[in-house]
C-alpha cells in the first residue's frame, strides 16, 4: 500500500474488516468527522423562494407556464400573478434564464431544475414549521392553563389565549357560545378571514381595518425567528451563524415574506398536527393567498406601502444621530476649554472672556450641537408618545406646536450668537432665551405624561380582563423605567429655569451638561429594559402577570436601538 494514499485517506475501502481492526478502535475517542453534505444551489434558492416569494407554488408547472407565455399582456389575475412570480424566480437564481433558455437544455434537465427548487421551497417550510411550533409557547409567555412544546392538540380553539389570537374579527370571543362551537367545530373558519393575531396589540378597528393590520408582535418575533435567527427574538442574539436573511442578501421584508410568517405563526398557533395544504380545517393556503392578493390589490397600493414602510424603517437613526451629535458636541466643548484655559492666557484674554465669545468658530459649532441634540431629543419623544398613542396623531398636536415653538426660539438665540453686534436684536433675544427652556419643559412634561398615562390604561385594562403577559416585564416596571429615565432631563430643565431667574452663575454647569442629559435617556430606558428582561429569564425578577402590547413593544425597541 502506498504511504501516501495511507496518509491522505485515499486507500481504497476494504471489502473486509479484520478483526484485530475491530479491536483496536476506541470506544472513547471520537470517529472521523463525516464530510458535509453538498447542498445543490438550486436548493439553496429554492428556500428563500419559498419564503419570500410564493410560499406554495407548483416550480414545474411555474416554469413551464413562464417558458410558455407569449409576448402579451395574460389576461387574467392568475396568469398575471403566475408570470409576476416567474419572473422573480429568474432574478432570484442566478443564470437560471440562460440555463431555461439554452437549446441545450431539455425537458429532463427542466424537471431536475425544478425538483431541486421545489426541494428547497418544501424543506424551509417544514423547517419553520417545525422550530415555530414550540418558540412560540415561548412567546405567549405563562399561559394558564399551560402549554407543551410538543403537543399541539390542547392548542387552536382548546385554549383560551391561542383561540383568542385565532378568533376571526367578526367573532366575539369573549361570547361563551362562540367559543364552543369553535371548540367543537361547528363553525368553520375560511383561510380568507383574518385572526386578531395579525392586529396590533391584537385590536380590530371596524372604522379603519387597516390599521395596525398585519403589525401583530406575534409576526414581528415570528420574522426574527424565520429570518435573523431565533435567538434575536429575545433581543440579544446567540447564534453563531449568518441569519438566512444576511445569508440571502435579502434587505427588506417583501410581501410574500409577511404573508408566509404569518401563516406560519397562525398553524403554530391551531391544534393540527401536520402542515398540509389542502386542510380545510386550518385553510393555510387559502389564508396565504389571500394575504397576498390584498398586498396585490391596486386599490390598497397606499395602504400596502405604508406597511412596508412600517416593517423596513430603521428604528435607531434617531438615536445614532444623536450619539454622532454627542460626540462632535464634546470634541468642541474640550477643545473650546483647551482654548480659554491656554491659548486665550497668551493673547492676553480671560478664561472667562474666552468661554463668552460665542461667535468664535469652536463656541458657535458647540451652541449649534446642543441645539440640534436636543431638538433630536424632543423629537424622538414626541415620536414615541405618537407610537404609543397607536399611531394617533391629534394626540401630538399640542407637544409638535411646543416643539416648533421652541426650534424657532433656538434658531432667533443662534442667529445672535453669530451676530452679536445687532443691538435691535437684543431685547428679542433676551425674551427668547426666557421662554427657551420653560418650553422644552412643557413639551417634555405633556408627551412623558401622555406615555405614562397610556401604559397605566393598558395596565389597568388587562389586570381587569385577567390577560397575561408574553413580554418579560410587566408595565407597571416600564412606567416606572420611563418616568425614571425622563426625570433626569426633566429636573435638569426644571433646575436651569430657576437658576436663570435667580441670575445664577451655576447656571453654566448645567447648560454644560444639558445635552449629554438628554442622549443619556435613551441608552437608560435601552439598558433597565435589557436588564430587567435579563433578571426574568434568570429568574430573580417578579412573576410575570400581564400583557405587553404590541404598541408598547415595538415602541420599546424603537428606543432601545
Amino acid at each position: 500500500m502506498d504511504e501516501n494514499q495511507q496518509r491522505f485517506g485515499t486507500v481504497p475501502p476494504s471489502s473486509t474488516t479484520s478483526a484485530s481492526q475491530k479491536r483496536n478502535s476506541n470506544a472513547l475517542e471520537l470517529g472521523p468527522r463525516k464530510k458535509a453534505k453538498r447542498v445543490d444551489p438550486l436548493v439553496h434558492h429554492g428556500r428563500h423562494f419559498g419564503r419570500t416569494v410564493f410560499a406554495f407554488a407548483n416550480i414545474h408547472a411555474l416554469i413551464l407556464a413562464g417558458l410558455s407565455s407569449s409576448d402579451e399582456a395574460p389576461v387574467t389575475q392568475q396568469e398575471r400573478r403566475e408570470l409576476r412570480v416567474f419572473q422573480k424566480l429568474l432574478k432570484l437564481v442566478p443564470g437560471l434564464e440562460e440555463r431555461l433558455a439554452s437549446p441545450e437544455t431539455n425537458e429532463e434537465e427542466v424537471m431536475d431544475i425544478a425538483d431541486l427548487i421545489q426541494e428547497g421551497a418544501s424543506s424551509s417550510r417544514t423547517d419553520d414549521t417545525k422550530s415555530i411550533k414550540g418558540a412560540i409557547i415561548d412567546w405567549l409567555g405563562p399561559l394558564v392553563p399551560s402549554l407543551t412544546r410538543n403537543i399541539k392538540s390542547t392548542r387552536g380553539f382548546n385554549h383560551p389565549r391561542t383561540g383568542f389570537l385565532l378568533c376571526p374579527t367578526g367573532m366575539d370571543w369573549a361570547d361563551s357560545e362562540v367559543q364552543r362551537q369553535l371548540r367543537d367545530k361547528e363553525l368553520q373558519i375560511p383561510g380568507n378571514h383574518w385572526p386578531l393575531l395579525v392586529y396590533e396589540n391584537e385590536t380590530y378597528n371596524h372604522e379603519e381595518p387597516w390599521k395596525g393590520l398585519f403589525r401583530g408582535g406575534l409576526l414581528i418575533m415570528g420574522f426574527k425567528h424565520v429570518f435573523t435567527s431565533p435567538s434575536s427574538v429575545d433581543q440579544e442574539p446567540k447564534a453563531t451563524r449568518s441569519g438566512n436573511a444576511k445569508i440571502h442578501g435579502m434587505t427588506s421584508v417583501t410581501p410574500a415574506s409577511i404573508a408566509y410568517v404569518a401563516t406560519q405563526v397562525r398553524f403554530a398557533l391551531t391544534s393540527s398536527s401536520a402542515f398540509c395544504r389542502t386542510d380545510k380545517e386550518t385553510d393555510s393556503e387559502t389564508f396565504y393567498t389571500s394575504a397576498l392578493e390584498l398586498f396585490e390589490d391596486p386599490e390598497e397600493q397606499e395602504e400596502v406601502q405604508e406597511l412596508l414602510t412600517w416593517w423596513n424603517s430603521p428604528p435607531d437613526v434617531g438615536v445614532c444621530l444623536m450619539f454622532v451629535l454627542t460626540t462632535l458636541d464634546a470634541i468642541m466643548t474640550a477643545r473650546s476649554n483647551v482654548y480659554a484655559y491656554t491659548w486665550a492666557l497668551d493673547e492676553g484674554k480671560t478664561t472667562l472672556d474666552a468661554l463668552h465669545e460665542y461667535g468664535r468658530w469652536d463656541q458657535y459649532t458647540h451652541s449649534v450641537m446642543v441645539t440640534l441634540i436636543i431638538w433630536t431629543a424632543d423629537f424622538l419623544t414626541v415620536y414615541r408618545c405618537y407610537v404609543v398613542w397607536q399611531r394617533n396623531w391629534k394626540i401630538i398636536i399640542v407637544p409638535s406646536a411646543a416643539l416648533v415653538f421652541s426650534m424657532s426660539t433656538s434658531i432667533v438665540n443662534l442667529h445672535w450668537f453669530r451676530h452679536p453686534e445687532n443691538r435691535s436684536l437684543a431685547l428679542t433675544v433676551l425674551l427668547f432665551l426666557r421662554m427657551c427652556y420653560p418650553l422644552h419643559l412643557a413639551q417634555n412634561l405633556l408627551t412623558t405624561g401622555l406615555i405614562a398615562y397610556k401604559i397605566w390604561v393598558q395596565h389597568s385594562n388587562s389586570a381587569r380582563s385577567g390577560v397575561r403577559a408574553y413580554s418579560g416585564i410587566t408595565l407597571i416596571h416600564i412606567l416606572r423605567i420611563v418616568i425614571e429615565s425622563a426625570l433626569i432631563y426633566t429636573l435638569q430643565l426644571l433646575i436651569l429655569i430657576v437658576l436663570d431667574c435667580m441670575r445664577h452663575r451655576a447656571m453654566v454647569i448645567f447648560m454644560t451638561t444639558l445635552a449629554p442629559s438628554a442622549s443619556i435617556v435613551f441608552v437608560l430606558m435601552s439598558v433597565r429594559v435589557h436588564m430587567a428582561r435579563s433578571r426574568e429569564r434568570d429568574g430573580e425578577a417578579e412573576p410575570r402577570s400581564f400583557k405587553m402590547p404590541a404598541w408598547l413593544e415595538m415602541s420599546t425597541s424603537h428606543s432601545a436601538a
